[in-house]
């Protein structure tokens, strides 16, 4: 049992979610891989968004629900492969700092190493682990579509449609060709005519003695 572990309880204690019996059971059993978070959910003594909101309040930290969560990350430089990895979900980013969201405050090296590979300071609120898992989770869906998308073949109609613009670019080259051309021929007649205007142009015949 850990301090902080103790202090969650109370929290709940006082919000009428837990009582003293179950406290005493959750606690004295809470060691290893028999986590607080683990035997309070496994046993459904509460459910997760009202532990989250107890772990947010214990480490003096903000919470946030499913809902606010972003479903698309607005830092986009931070690939969903590091959000899994640390567990975690970048809300914004101002002031020079970024606001991530964990469900695991007290890692304090993960977000030590988070801060050094983003080389950025890191605030932090707490979101239940469900919620952090289902984001990444769409965010790996979402990469493996696109780059199959990317793969697939072309279809009858995106290949019509991609020789109709080709076709066009072709047409609008050859009229500009055509264009320049014919400014050259243009050019040169005025160029012949002014010449002429000048007396600096071959002679008419007729002019001969």
């Amino acid at each position: 049992m850990s301090i902080m572990d103790q202090k969650i309880c109370d929290i709940l204690f006082n919000k009428g979610l837990i009582t003293e019996g179950q406290i005493d059971t959750v606690l004295s059993r809470a060691r290893g891989q028999n986590s607080l978070e683990k035997l309070l959910l496994e046993e459904q003594i509460v459910g997760e968004e009202e532990l989250t909101k107890a772990v947010a309040e214990g480490f003096g930290l903000g919470y946030i629900d499913p809902s606010s969560l972003p479903q698309k990350p607005l830092i986009s430089e931070i690939s969903p492969e590091l959000m899994h990895k640390y567990a975690f979900i970048p809300i914004k980013k101002e002031n020079g700092k970024l606001l991530i969201a964990v469900h695991n405050p007290s890692d304090i090296v993960k977000i030590d190493e988070l801060e050094s590979l983003l080389n950025s300071k890191i605030d932090l609120m707490v979101a239940s682990r469900s919620a952090i898992e289902n984001i990444q989770e769409y965010l790996v869906t979402q990469g493996e579509a696109l780059a199959k998308a990317a793969k697939a073949p072309m279809s009858a109609q995106d290949a019509m449609a991609q020789q109709i613009v080709t076709n066009t670019e072709s047409i609008a080259n050859l009229i500009g060709t055509v264009i320049d051309v014919g400014l050259m021929k243009i050019a040169g007649i005025l160029m012949g005519m002014s010449d002429r205007a000048a007396g600096t142009g071959p002679s008419d015949p007729s002019d001969a003695p």
